[in-house]
């Protein structure tokens, strides 16, 4: 037992010190990429900008270098100028892989290491980079094929390709696959270059040869601008949309204010070499091993999945600007690019039973939002639906969520509960919101774990009693043509699947009872959290979108130990920084046509929330670069003290 604990502690020792020495050293990573020649790479450069000076913040000893180039051979050269720069890791998406394979190669063989993104040579394998990270080429044009397919059956195509170069190869196979079998018919096909110019002179040439043409096909939202132009130039009405692809803010727009020219668009992420960079930065300063194929998604665009991003203002609300009013908050959730806000009725914000009475109030506050550029997703009762159902164990920490006038009374403190939620229902329909957000309460939490032994039928009699007292309410919301949708979160009686299940059978399967889909705590309770959509998406209705991560120890698990957030194996994290498959779960959404907002829920042991916030969707930063200084839920804080905590240890009386 001495020996395998003192080997032990001398790899654990050796890890350490590696872990020292890589915060210590000096890295550069080299990044190679195109000229801004379109739209899509603009971003692409944009991007890659952006998380360098991100990167360089948060490791003083990193340095990143951007490089653009025009062609093949100006990349090639630019490879060996970073490799002359002493460059430890290279970023690269090429111009065209196949003419740079042997320059790759060679930067690979002076043991530099390489991140091929998006654009594969013939040969891609370990001999040319350590990783690829992968857009979905062949589902971009799958995707857009599939959607011609089932709506425009009949349809006469034509395609305007990007370059000669594998990944349009790609891009059209998906495209032929998904047409394959139906009636669809392309009448020509032919390259843009992935240039507005170049693909308005192209449209412009098929639009002169052919009389009749239903669809135009161009896998670029920048070719679309120059596509849309020679449409319109032409006085052409036969044309009933095009697709492109990319997912760029012009296209997006059109297709949520439901431009019938752009009804769908194709995602293919500007963000790619960026994520490709903060990954070869977590591998150089984490130690983080990453190796194979990261293959990104290519998810179709509708007006009615079009919605966000949305966030959460609960864990921002304060006494300083901008935090401090409802006005002061949408402008800065706007600043940031939210076109959605998700608003607390318990944080005072707005008048709530003023909203429940009057309309005209409403629409002011509407319009109001509309003018900074916002609207509201959903309104939010987690403290108020809380108090709903309260077990005794809990009653002194709840008190702290509810008004002086009812504390030390469960029953008013139920009532009160149950008419802020019922004033919530009538708000939310002048608002002209359809899905609300909530907690259910609980009244079996505190016999989660079978031991000691549950006495028969308690378990039956808790949802029997959380169906009572939520039946009344959930026929407002249904008098008010709004969906009720419970964040199943631990610390509420539903906080799974099954307890959901419960729960719908104790009000008779309300068809206002729904789902507030958080993959992050079902993550921290090991649930599938992919599966839980498959089974559930008839009932989701709201999303909140929140990271996690699960890294049990021989210490502890899921349980946590009675940790705080940072010490836990479970905590939350801000997106991108945890282990939750975001891709996998919005394709799936997308799946089955989820028509709700994706809001942003910030909750994060680490990172300061107007960080998380600015941050957004970034991917994988384990990094602390500004340290909370509260917790993420102070904005549910009960305030009990010392002497109250002991109070319900029962330790009030005892001596030591």
């Amino acid at each position: 037992m001495k020996k395998k604990f003192l080997t032990f502690a001398v790899a654990a020792l050796i890890a350490a010190s590696a872990v020292s020495r890589a915060q210590a050293e000096n890295y550069t990573i080299g990044v190679s990429v195109p000229t801004a020649d379109h739209g899509w790479a603009g971003g692409i450069i944009y991007q890659a900008e952006r998380v360098a000076k991100l990167l360089e913040a948060e490791h003083p000893g990193l340095k990143v270098i951007v490089r653009t180039s025009s062609d093949p051979v100006g990349q090639a050269n630019a490879l060996e100028d970073l490799t002359t720069e002493g460059m430890n890791a290279l970023v690269i998406l090429p111009i065209d892989p196949n003419p740079l394979v042997n320059a790759i190669k060679q930067v690979k063989s002076q043991g530099v290491f390489v991140t091929l993104v998006d654009r594969s040579p013939s040969v891609n394998d370990g001999s040319v980079r350590d990783v690829y990270i992968a857009g979905n080429n062949y589902g971009l044009g799958f995707v857009a094929g599939d959607y011609i397919k089932k709506h425009t059956p009949d349809a006469k195509v034509v395609v305007i390709r990007g370059l000669p170069i594998p990944i349009d190869q790609e891009r059209q196979n998906g495209f032929d696959n998904a047409i394959k079998g139906s009636n669809v018919t392309v009448l020509a096909k032919q390259y843009g270059n992935w240039n507005r110019d170049d693909a308005f002179k192209v449209m412009q040439d098929f639009l002169t040869k052919y009389n009749h043409i239903d669809v135009v096909w161009c896998q670029d939202d920048d070719m679309g601008v120059g596509v849309l132009q020679a449409i319109q130039q032409a006085k052409r009405t036969d044309v009933k949309y095009i697709i492109g692809g990319a997912g760029s803010k012009q296209f997006i727009k059109k297709v949520m204010d439901g431009d019938k020219m752009v009804p769908v668009d194709v995602l293919y992420p500007d963000t790619m070499v960026a994520t490709a960079m903060e990954i070869t930065a977590a591998h150089l300063y984490d130690g983080v091993v990453v190796s194979g194929t990261y293959a990104l998604d290519a998810t179709l665009v509708t007006k009615e999945n079009a919605k966000g991003p949305g966030i959460y203002l609960a864990q921002f609300v304060g006494d300083r600007a901008p935090f401090d009013t409802l006005e002061h908050l949408a402008r800065w959730a706007a600043g940031l690019g939210y076109a959605g806000i998700q608003v607390p009725t318990s944080a005072g914000l707005f008048d709530l039973a003023l909203a429940a009475e009057s309309r005209a109030y409403c629409d002011e506050l509407r319009g109001k939002l509309a003018e900074i550029g916002v609207q509201i997703t959903e309104l939010a009762t987690h403290i108020e639906g809380q108090l709903v159902a309260v077990h005794p164990a809990y009653d002194a920490l709840f008190d702290g969520f509810a008004p002086e006038t009812v504390r030390g009374k469960p029953a008013a403190r139920t009532d009160w509960a149950t008419a802020q939620l019922r004033l919530a229902a009538r708000a939310s329909a002048n608002l002209g919101l359809t899905v609300h957000a909530s907690f259910s309460g609980a009244l079996a939490w505190p016999f989660i774990y079978p031991w000691p032994q549950r006495p028969a039928g308690l378990v039956d009699e808790a949802f029997a009693e959380l169906g009572r007292r939520w039946q009344p309410i959930l026929d407002t919301f249904d008098a008010a043509g709004v969906d009720l949708a419970f964040e199943l979160h631990p610390g509420e009686d539903l906080h799974d699947g099954i307890s959901f299940e419960r729960f719908l059978e104790a009000v008779g399967g309300h068809p206002r009872a729904n789902i507030l889909y958080d993959p992050s705590h079902f993550m921290l309770q090991a649930l599938d959290y992919l599966a839980f959509i498959d089974i559930y998406h008839e009932r989701i209705k709201a999303f909140h979108v929140k990271d996690a991560e699960l890294n049990p120890t021989g210490r502890s698990g899921v349980y946590g130990g009675y940790q705080g957030w940072v010490e836990r194996p479970g905590r939350f994290r801000s997106l991108g920084h945890g282990n939750v498959k975001f891709g996998a779960i919005f394709s799936k959404m997308a799946q089955y046509d989820f028509t709700g907002w994706a809001v942003l829920e910030w909750e994060c042991a680490l990172k300061h929330p107007e960080d998380g916030a600015r941050e957004g969707a970034s991917f994988i930063r384990d990094h602390i670069i500004r340290v909370t200084e509260h917790a993420f839920d102070d904005f549910a804080r009960s305030g009990v003290d010392v002497a109250g905590n002991r109070r319900l240890l029962g330790l009030a009386q005892r001596t030591v």
